[in-house]
């Protein structure tokens, strides 16, 4: 009977042990799972590092970076919408003022073929009233012009204008004397 109790008591803490066996082998297949998780995380990682290292490898990065920076610079200073309206115009307006420069000339070579052909006749041809008509139009654009370049100057300085201008791809061609 001693023995009987004793090998009870065994089987128990075999029992017990046996439950501890199978947690922990339980503990150990969560264990197994989450090192697979972190195995494929640690490959995305790795992966998107080499992408990044790539990158900071390339031939483009350094000027991309330069304009990330001139960007990062810049956003504080961009300007408000009315800024942003005034500059569009002032775009639209100077593309239309190189236009309107190219048809003067041309009516101006007309008006003088036409002079040259009847040097009496007196410009009062429509191709005179149509170069005056130009010329007017050429003079309010260019008032226009001097008006948005007005505005553009009392909100920035010389230096960010420029830098505006370039923001917008707005030639500065015209600026030069």
């Amino acid at each position: 009977m001693f023995n009987k109790k004793k090998i009870e008591v065994i089987e128990k803490k075999l029992e017990e042990q046996q439950k501890d066996i199978n947690k922990n082998q339980e503990k150990i297949s969560t264990l197994k799972d989450k090192l697979k998780e972190l195995t494929i995380s640690n490959k995305e990682l790795k992966s998107s590092m080499d992408k990044i290292l790539d990158t900071l490898e390339g031939e483009n990065f350094s000027k991309e970076w330069d304009e990330y920076q001139k960007y990062k610079e810049m956003k504080d200073q961009l300007p408000d919408i009315e800024e942003m309206y005034k500059l569009k115009r002032l775009k639209q307006l100077i593309i239309q003022r190189e236009n309107l420069s190219g048809t003067i000339t041309t009516c101006r070579l007309l008006l003088a073929k036409y002079e040259a052909l009847d040097p009496r006749s007196y410009p009062t041809s429509s191709t005179a009233n149509l170069l005056n008509d130009y010329i007017k139009e050429n003079n309010s654009i260019f008032e226009a012009i001097d008006g948005i370049l007005k505005y553009l100057k009392s909100k920035s300085d010389q230096k960010d204008l420029l830098e505006l201008f370039k923001l917008y791809a707005i030639s500065t061609e015209w600026l030069k004397p």
